[in-house]
């Protein structure tokens, strides 16, 4: 059996007394089989230079050392997480800078599964290192990748020590465990002198102790449910059984005049994956050359379809020249699920447009924060989004490109929510347009939103479906361009009965 080795967040401080190679060197001379061990490094992307620099001449005679870049947060969640995601073995054992391996550790684990069973089978193994917290089997964690399937990827709000308390109840709950009395060395850091580097002390401040607190006691009232990151199947036919709720129901509401084949077919492929899942799905379909318009109708649909076919659980808004896929509905619908703050969960939507030069595809900001005081748009850029990998940003406004939102949210604000604001700080004519009129109105409410970095949401940018604007004189330039690209749209689409509206418009 092939093992996998994961060594998260591994750190680089030059007068830290245990550095990440001394227990690589241990794993590797107390092994039996190196040749069916692998050692993956887990490192963010600031420090890949000085690892490469450190690892050529240990990886010369072990080939399997791997260097995996975590970008993002540089905790052992995240870390662990994008190292489970590229392992390879059966057997998969997590270290640390500070962990010290014993003589034949592959041969006396693969022969205590084997002992008890089928080593294949979904097991975790009850490594030990002396220390007071060897009831939990994750010090350190060792367990199959029959079990890893079950279990699913690691939550990234933890950033340290509640982790091991939820998964190692997981490991109970999903697996056999199999005792042993292998003994692992442990030189924690906080018996030495050695000083502190960032990430440790960040690890073990007091405010990561109380978040990881805060998120376990949340987390285990929820059940514990199971989280959803990119690359990991959100619902494998593995997965162990919860108990079925009440089947759900999901309003589609999706504004536009004509739809690309390119959006039916991710629109079907997202229905499709939603009844598979077991929802019940309506669908509101409207038109108008005013957005306001067609929102309002289609929420005012929802609500009356409400008292005649009962109350959906979420509406889910997709524009025309969107494309989100069945992936990105589930890890909103997983977001909602998990965080009961808020009320609704936006994607995070990119444009399908590359740079002649570089061949590199452009993001659009589509969510962020208000200006204090004034309703003047802020965006959150990449950065920003990804600075907690993984974990919803909450913002205070979003287009409506794909947004998830409860019900309960578009029946407290109403269809007039997405009428205009009048508000000098818009320089369209002094109004907002119905998505921020939405947000201002929700804000005002106390509702709260977020957006999901991993819902990453297709943007075509081919049928616009603006309102008929006309700019103030206060008007910046890219305004100006991008009412004329507007215009140019409507034109090429709706023809010449358009033509009086423009001239009267250039008139003015």
């Amino acid at each position: 059996m092939k093992f996998t080795i994961l060594h998260p967040t591994a750190r680089v401080h030059p007068s830290f007394q245990f550095p990440w190679w001394k227990s690589f060197q241990s794993a590797h001379i107390t092994c039996d089989r190196r040749q069916d061990v692998e050692y993956l490094l887990v490192v963010h992307h600031t420090r890949v230079a000085d690892f490469w620099k450190q690892a050529g001449r240990l990886a010369s005679d072990w080939g399997s050392l791997k260097i995996i870049t975590n970008y993002g947060r540089d905790c052992v969640a995240d870390a662990g997480n994008a190292g489970r995601l590229q392992a390879t073995g059966e057997i998969i054992l997590g270290s640390m800078d500070d962990l010290f391996f014993p003589p034949q550790w592959d041969t006396r684990i693969i022969g205590a599964l084997e002992r008890d069973g089928d080593p294949a089978r979904p097991a975790a193994i009850h490594l030990l290192t002396g220390s007071q917290r060897d009831n939990e089997i994750f010090n350190p964690p060792c367990w199959t990748r029959a079990l890893d399937k079950l279990i699913g990827p690691w939550c990234p709000e933890y950033q340290s020590m509640f982790l091991d308390n939820e998964y190692t109840g997981l490991f109970r709950k999903y697996g056999t465990v199999v005792e042993t009395a292998i003994g692992f060395e442990h030189r924690h850091p906080a018996f030495q002198t050695a000083e502190m580097d960032a990430v440790y002390a960040l690890e073990n401040s007091r405010e990561a102790y109380e978040r990881g607190r805060e998120v376990f006691e949340r987390r285990r009232a929820l059940g514990f449910p199971r989280v959803w990151l990119p690359g990991w199947d959100a619902a494998p036919a593995t997965a162990p059984a919860a108990p079925s709720p009440e089947q759900r129901t999901i309003a589609m509401c999706c504004p536009g005049e004509s739809h690309r084949a390119d959006w039916e077919k991710a629109f079907w492929h997202v229905v499709a994956g939603l009844l598979a899942d077991g929802y019940l799905v309506r669908f509101m379909f409207g038109y108008s050359t005013n957005v306001y318009h067609v929102r309002a109708g289609m929420a005012r649909d929802a609500i009356y379809e409400a008292g005649t076919l009962g109350r959906p659980d979420f509406l889910l808004w997709i524009d025309d020249d969107n494309t989100p896929t069945i992936e990105t509905v589930r890890a909103l619908i997983q977001t909602l699920d998990v965080h009961r703050e808020f009320s609704g969960a936006a994607g995070w939507c990119w444009i399908r447009t590359q740079d002649d030069e570089t061949g590199k595809v452009a993001w659009l900001p589509s969510a962020g924060n208000f200006k204090p005081g004034t309703l003047h748009l802020l965006d959150t850029t990449l950065a920003e989004l990804y600075a907690d990998n993984a974990a919803p940003k909450e913002i205070e406004w979003s287009g409506f490109p794909c947004l998830l939102m409860r019900y309960e949210a578009m029946e407290q604000l109403g269809p007039r929510a997405f009428a205009p604001v009048a508000s000098p700080d818009n320089e369209l004519l002094g109004i907002t347009g119905e998505d921020i009129a939405f947000f201002v109105r929700a804000k005002e409410h106390g509702l709260r939103f977020c957006v999901v970095p991993q819902a990453k949401v297709e943007h075509w940018k081919t049928q616009p479906i603006e309102p008929d604007y006309r700019l103030s004189d206060n008007a910046s330039p890219a305004a100006h361009a991008r009412l004329e690209k507007i215009e140019e749209d409507r034109a090429r689409r709706n023809g010449d009965r358009l033509a009086p509206a423009l001239a009267e418009a250039s008139a003015m």
